[in-house]
């Protein structure tokens, strides 16, 4: 089967009953399309970048699983950098771009920053997608194709441009001005008219004046042979992760948990953590902040079954969280 087909299979493995057939048929679905991707092409490089970072409850974090003193954990927020071969081009990929410290133009990040301005302070201005790039020797004016998996906390109009002025400023080019953009399809109408559960999280008036004309609205794609965008309900409104072929296997890229231990949990050092998943009995640990448990637990099912597991640490799965935790003292076994 193809690429395009394994998509499919997947989709139909959402709409099966009872929740336990599909579960199992998401797995199965999941496994497919790990063994259709390590047929397609390699990526020609693969790097993560840190943007900034932004605070989290420790209890949010692992969904209770951690027992520290602490009340506050930092996650940092990272983007992923991609060369893909695409219709038989090879194109510079960004996938979910950060405008630096849009965190505190939500509602959330206005009351932290005002109810906590030591922490707020303390987590720093981080460096600019610009600057992230540069690091690894990349313009930000070459990326060919930005890709947002999700939209909390996002500032859409500070990245994709506006396609209008608002009587003072005039309309703006984003941060990747040659870039195209790709954007779940259910996350994007979801952004335009916000549940309540969820505006504290979503940037104020991100979606004002958006150059929607750069912007394509997607299901599940295929992006070239060797990459997919799957939706991943749970984290957000039409949340979805992005899987790719490296050199080092089948990796994936999530909104979902906060560690790698958060889809091996059984394997953690962290204390408490295992003892956390052995009383649920659960196979991994998703935000505690996701807006369905049980449709992220789905999701990280999927999840594991696509990616290889990390060469040097079977016990792994190869996941890239988008916000990594942070190390600290107090957070003793700390999870990768």
């Amino acid at each position: 089967m193809s690429l395009e087909g394994e998509l499919a299979s997947i989709a139909e493995a959402r709409r099966a009953l009872p929740p336990g057939a599909r579960l199992r048929a998401t797995r199965r679905a999941g496994e497919r399309l790990g063994d259709r991707l390590r047929e397609g092409a390699v990526a020609r490089r693969v790097e993560v970048l840190a943007v900034d970072r932004v605070p989290c409850r420790v209890v949010d974090a692992l969904d209770g699983g951690a027992r520290t003193p602490r009340t506050w954990a930092w996650l940092e927020r990272r983007a992923l950098y991609l060369e893909l071969t695409i219709d038989g081009t090879l194109q510079r990929v960004v996938v979910d771009p950060v405008a630096r410290g849009s965190w505190r133009r939500t509602p959330w990040g206005a009351w932290f920053c005002e109810a906590h301005p030591r922490r707020a302070a303390a987590l720093g201005e981080g460096r600019s997608l610009g600057d992230a790039l540069a690091s690894i020797g990349v313009d930000a004016a070459t990326i060919d194709l930005a890709i947002l998996t999700q939209l909390r906390g996002v500032d859409v109009a500070a990245l994709v441009g506006t396609a209008r002025g608002d009587g003072v400023a005039p309309a703006g080019a984003g941060a990747l001005p040659r870039a195209r953009w790709i954007v779940p399809a259910g996350a994007w109408s979801a952004a335009l008219d916000l549940d309540e559960v969820e505006t504290p999280t979503f940037v104020r008036d991100a979606m004002e004046r958006v150059d929607d004309a750069r912007v394509e609205q997607v299901g599940d794609r295929a992006i070239g042979t060797g990459a997919a965008l799957i939706e991943t309900p749970g984290w957000s409104a039409g949340s979805a992760s992005l899987f790719v072929r490296s050199e080092r296997g089948v990796i994936g890229w999530s909104s979902l948990g906060v560690a790698l231990v958060a889809w091996s949990p059984y394997h953690a050092r962290l204390p408490g953590l295992r003892e956390r998943v052995r009383e649920l009995d659960v196979e991994s640990v998703p935000r505690g902040d996701a807006i369905s448990r049980l449709d992220a637990r789905l999701s990280m099912s999927l999840e594991r079954a696509v990616v290889d597991r990390l060469a040097d640490r079977p016990a792994l799965h190869a996941m890239l969280p988008r916000e990594q935790l942070v190390p600290h003292p107090l957070l003793r076994g700390h999870p990768e």
